[in-house]
């Protein structure tokens, strides 16, 4: 916090002296423009000395009348000033001879005016180099000479000019000098704006609306929503934080429920993924655009490395609005990362299922899209830093990064913390959640005909395929925990829900199915991708070292199997079935789990 006296006060020179020794100060207006002033002052004095009787400073000359005579004269001028005859000609000094010899004086004047000398010409210019230092228009103060636009013309210019008299130098000024007495983290800038400003920034924006406008409808190629989002951003015509991405709960496959079924049938599933990786590559170009602009200004850095947990926000008064710039330090210093892996690299393929890396990415992605980066970093996985930079050792508490800490098998953050069982069990439940959601809404749109059969079967079939690679990779330890033959679980697992779902389209196409049996059914689709974090976490537990099991419920209302399973106690590893997989009463409902120990050591697996 700043506290300043009601006596301090700063100096903001308009023309700051470049010498180091005079710390920024420097030369203001007035200083400038004391040549001038004198030069005024001289003209004026010479106009008094003509006009007022006063002799001007020069040389005189005497001729027939020696200096003592002079001075005698002028003593006898000064006595006799009272006289009647002084009273009207006391500006007259008199020189009387009484001889033959002759008397004259001539005065010689050390200074005056050059030939031809134009007093108006020289006092339009005296103001000109007035209005010059100063900054203002020279018709503000003196009614100098109108132009070829003609008067009424130069009073509008006079008008727009108004409102930044001195071309804000003393704003600029006093913004430099504030800024320099506020923390390094805060940066102050003027609204440089006025009316004039105003009107003509709106016609801008109006012709850069009308340019994006032609860009999406002849432009070469069609410019997509983001895109163009992104453009009027970039021009000011919206405020950037409405280019956000947010989830999308229809099918992206199509947006025209009065495209007929031959039409619709030709649209390639191809076409549409070609057109979600465009829209993602995108996406990590805007964010990284906006991150580099961001922390090209020194002060949002320095704020960025002295608040890393804190967000960077700007606000404007008198409006007082406040835009999140970056929700943390910490998340604006680490750079954006677009996992690639290696192109379409096939990590599971058969007749039924196939498994890529770009399905991987495709599925990371749109995790993080609906729960944010930090569940992003525990799809990822990656492994614990050996060395901590800069950013790791400042901050010793938690951040939105964890890593994979092999040597433990949990999940980190640079910090060493554990991040919860908990809430980790509570993220897995809200992805399975908007999953759900999702297969929902497009079982809906194919009941009611806005897509065909095969656009609801990829359109299943795409999203139960990443919502298995999350669940799997969130039990395992992340992506780069992953092995071919974790691959081939997952694929496995898919491989006879694909069967399902063929039959759920025929339900559909009958109509036999009401609202609630559509909901229920697509939710155990979703629901059934718990078994993949099950079989993911097993693995972890059998490299730990465990080889033994138990089962444990987490409702109220657990089904008999569940409740019989919980009651067998600890038993070898494996006897009990995975927990989602249907082989209980709950089917793909359960929300039930395991825990391991190893029966030698007695060790359990604390979660």
């Amino acid at each position: 916090m700043q506290k300043w006296e009601i006596l301090d006060f700063m100096r903001c020179a308009s023309l700051p002296d470049m010498r180091e020794e005079y710390n920024g100060l420097g030369h203001c207006a007035l200083s400038r423009c004391i040549e001038l002033t004198k030069l005024m002052v001289a003209v004026y004095e010479h106009d008094r000395e003509q006009l007022g009787s006063k002799a001007p400073r020069g040389l005189l000359l005497l001729e027939g009348i020696d200096q003592k005579q002079w001075d005698s004269s002028m003593v006898i001028r000064a006595a006799r000033k009272e006289g009647l005859e002084q009273e009207y000609f006391a500006n007259v000094a008199v020189l009387a001879s009484g001889g033959s010899r002759s008397i004259d004086a001539k005065l010689v004047a050390l200074s005056k005016l050059p030939q031809n000398f134009d007093l108006q010409a020289f006092t339009s210019m005296l103001m000109y180099g007035y209005a010059l230092c100063f900054g203002y228009d020279p018709s503000e103060f003196y009614p100098v000479q109108f132009g070829s636009l003609g008067r009424g013309t130069e009073m509008e210019i006079q008008h727009e000019k108004a409102t930044v008299k001195g071309k804000l130098d003393y704003a600029y000024a006093f913004q430099e000098n504030l800024q320099g007495e506020l923390p390094p983290t805060i940066d102050f800038n003027f609204d440089e704006r006025d009316d004039s400003g105003d009107l003509t920034l709106a016609n801008v924006q109006k012709t850069h609306a009308e340019t994006v406008a032609s860009m999406r409808n002849t432009g070469p190629g069609d410019l997509s929503v983001a895109e163009t989002r992104q453009l009027w951003a970039e021009y000011g015509l919206i405020p950037r934080e409405w280019t956000e991405v947010e989830e999308d709960v229809e099918i992206e496959d199509t947006e025209s429920p009065e495209v007929s079924e031959e039409e619709a049938g030709d649209v390639e599933t191809e076409d549409i993924e070609s057109a979600e990786e465009e829209e993602r590559r995108f996406e990590y170009l805007h964010r990284k655009r906006d991150r580099d602009r961001l922390l090209s200004n020194i002060h949002v850095r320095s704020a960025a490395e002295t608040f890393p947990k804190e967000a960077i926000v700007e606000y404007s008064w008198p409006q007082k609005r406040m835009h999140v710039l970056a929700e943390s330090g910490y998340g604006l210093l680490t750079p954006p990362r677009s996992y690639h892996f290696i192109s379409r690299e096939v990590l599971y393929d058969t007749d039924e299922v196939e498994i890529t890396d770009d399905d991987v990415e495709k599925a990371i992605q749109k995790g993080e899209d609906r729960l944010g980066a930090e569940f992003k970093s525990l799809l990822l996985g990656e492994p614990l830093p050996e060395e901590r930079g800069f950013l790791d050792r400042i901050l010793k508490r938690q951040d939105d990064q964890w890593y994979w800490d092999a040597s433990n098998l949990r999940y980190v953050n640079s910090a060493g913390t554990v991040f919860p069982q908990a809430q980790l069990r509570m993220m897995m439940t809200e992805s399975i959640k908007l999953s759900s959601e999702y297969l929902n809404n497009i079982s809906n749109q194919y009941t009611n005909g806005n897509i065909t059969r095969t656009q609801f079967i990829d359109g299943m079939r795409r999203e139960l395929k990443n919502e298995y690679i999350r669940q799997y990779m969130l039990g395992r330890g992340g992506y780069e925990q992953m092995t071919y033959a974790d691959w081939g679980s997952v694929g496995g697992d898919l491989a006879s829900q694909y069967r399902y779902i063929d039959g759920f389209a025929d339900d559909l196409l009958a109509g036999d199915l009401t609202p609630g049996q559509i909901e229920t059914r697509s939710g155990m689709y979703s629901n059934s991708a718990r078994e993949a974090y099950s079989k993911g976490k097993d693995k972890v537990m059998r490299a730990w070292g465990a080889d033994e099991e138990s089962w444990y419920t987490t409702s109220g209302n657990s089904c008999v199997d569940c409740l019989d399973n919980e009651a067998a106690g600890w038993q070898e590893i494996g006897y009990f079935s995975f927990p989602g997989d249907g082989s209980t009463i709950c089917l793909t409902a359960c929300r039930c789990g395991k825990s391991y120990r190893n029966s030698v050591s007695g060790e359990e697996y604390d979660e």
